[in-house]
């Protein structure tokens, strides 16, 4: 029968012998199932602390993972934007003195970086750390490494048999090379504090200002430099 959201179960079952006076054994038991309790176990065991805070973790994961798709679509739009923006304007030759810039110092870029970002993410990581003087040891070695190379390299274009334009353009490009070189060391502790929110709209509003500066450039007519 049920009573009160209980099973209570009543079951007989017969012994194979008898006793001295000729009468069969008959024995009884009973079980009773409280569902009730059962339901509230199994919820308890589902709202578990540690279950609980994987579960809100996972839920931040895959909402900083969207954030960040988003995100890299719009700058990746916006990128190429001000690419076509200041291809149209240049011309072929000038935009060609860019990229050589460019691409001169990404080399330089790919020195200093040598996976420091990935580093630094793993480090902070890591529990009972103390985040502030990893981090700052981390900046500090990032400045220097970063001012070193990029120190080098206005002086290392130099015996390129490059046009004077390009040699200027490395210097003055060497500047923002190193305040982004810095930057990657903010985007490591934003990620692994998975504040991604911050990063993406940092990145957007920097593609947004360069599209502005191209819009000035044209409309001045500044030309390359």
């Amino acid at each position: 029968m049920i009573q009160n959201s209980k099973f209570e179960i009543e079951s007989f079952f017969t012994l194979g012998y008898y006793n001295n006076n000729g009468k069969r054994f008959r024995g009884s038991f009973r079980w009773t199932l409280d569902v009730n309790r059962n339901r509230n176990e199994h919820r308890n065991r589902n709202r578990h602390p540690l279950k609980i805070m994987d579960g809100l973790l996972k839920a931040k994961m895959a909402r900083g993972a969207l954030i960040q798709l988003v995100g890299k679509i719009a700058s990746s739009v916006l990128g190429l934007v001000a690419f076509a923006m200041m291809a149209r304007y240049l011309g072929v030759e000038e935009f060609g003195m860019y990229t050589t810039v460019t691409a001169f110092l990404q080399f330089f870029g790919i020195l200093m970086e040598c996976g420091l970002t990935l580093v630094t993410v793993q480090m902070i990581s890591k529990s009972n750390v103390d985040e502030n003087k990893i981090l700052s040891n981390i900046m500090t070695f990032r400045a220097i490494t970063a001012f070193l190379f990029l120190a080098a390299a206005p002086i290392i274009v130099l015996f390129f048999p490059y046009p004077q334009i390009v040699k200027v353009g490395v210097l003055v490009a060497a500047a923002a090379f190193f305040f982004v070189s810095l930057n990657q060391i903010f985007v490591s502790y934003f990620q692994k504090a998975l504040r991604l929110v911050i990063v993406t709209i940092a990145e957007n509003v920097a593609r947004i200002i360069l599209i502005a500066g191209v819009m000035f450039a044209m409309y001045f007519d500044l030309g390359l430099l």
